[in-house]
């Protein structure tokens, strides 16, 4: 609980400055902080692989970000391009995009669900904002937008493990959030809100039922209700309308559409990459239709139980309800 605590520290510590070289502190703290919550002693020779995997990358993107800003700080007009690619490749490798996304994948599928939330979510906040304060519109950023999406769906399309899906699901919403970022940041910001909370319940519910593949839908004895919320919640994250990921995607369409023309093209490409990833979401819908188990009633659930879901429900019913209003 301490480390988390000082983990969620040097969130504030680094949104609460302006300072690249302060944010760099907030970055090697946060890394300092979240190294000891991947270790279990149940499992301390798989932990340590995946510990010093963690280490190596985040240690090799920091020193990368440490001497481009000593080069911004020194005013070498002549690195001053160099610099800026330096510093979003760094990120670039931080977020664990292409093409340096193998770390990532790797840690999340060796990683409990707690972990996962936290990398795929809390981790990813710093490195976002350094790129909102540093990204600007470039060949190089879209090519890796394009690269990141499309690698995201090829690969989706194979996967039966959760973790596999929801890391693919994580680097093909960053695509989006890239280009948002360079466009409008205070929806970029909203639109990595309104995912976070969504993804966070997905992978909630999987940690709570201890899910690690698509035929454990089916294995599992788990309420039909549950079930329900989970295949759901999949598709919101699909982008199927109505659901709360459609309307994200919808509303980026509909502002970057208002703002800028010249991004039609990667847009369109986005969309189309976007509806391929659908395909791998619909691999739940498969183990769902046969995962009917009628003895099952809702009414079975404990009150308490029973208040949860029906809390969860209520806030994904908030989201469609002031989203628009957000906007």
């Amino acid at each position: 609980m301490m480390f988390f605590m000082m983990l969620l520290f040097s969130f504030l510590f680094s949104f609460s400055s302006n300072n690249l070289m302060l944010i760099w502190v907030s970055l090697e703290m946060n890394m300092i902080f979240f190294l000891p919550l991947l270790m279990n002693k149940f499992y301390y020779k798989i932990n340590s692989l995946t510990m010093m995997k963690y280490f190596i990358i985040q240690s090799i993107s920091s020193m990368v970000f440490f001497f481009s800003l000593i080069n911004l700080m020194l005013n070498k007009m002549e690195l001053m391009k160099l610099n800026y690619y330096t510093i979003m490749m760094s990120m670039l490798m931080k977020l664990g995009l292409p093409p340096f996304s193998l770390w990532y994948i790797n840690l999340m599928n060796n990683m409990n669900w707690i972990k996962c939330m936290i990398l795929s979510i809390l981790q990813k906040m710093i490195p976002l904002y350094i790129l909102m304060k540093s990204i600007m519109f470039n060949p190089f950023i879209m090519i890796i937008i394009i690269y990141s999406s499309m690698q995201s769906v090829i690969n989706g399309m194979s996967q039966i493990l959760l973790k596999s899906l929801m890391t693919y699901s994580s680097i093909n919403h960053l695509s989006w959030m890239l280009l948002l970022m360079m466009l409008m940041e205070k929806f970029m910001i909203k639109y990595m809100i309104m995912y976070s909370l969504l993804s966070f319940k997905i992978m909630y519910l999987f940690h709570y039922y201890s899910m690690t593949s698509l035929n454990m839908l089916n294995k599992k004895k788990i309420l039909i209700f549950i079930k329900l919320i989970i295949f759901i919640s999949m598709l919101s994250l699909a982008g199927l309308p109505p659901l709360m990921g459609f309307l994200l995607k919808w509303f980026s369409l509909k502002y970057i559409m208002m703002m800028n023309y010249q991004y039609l093209i990667i847009l369109i490409f986005l969309l189309i990459n976007s509806t391929f990833s659908f395909i791998y979401y619909l691999n739940i819908f498969i183990p769902f239709m046969m995962m009917f188990n009628f003895k099952n009633k809702i009414f079975n659930m404990k009150f308490e139980k029973f208040m949860m879901w029906m809390l969860m429900i209520l806030f994904t019913s908030l989201y469609f309800m002031f989203l628009e209003h957000l906007m």
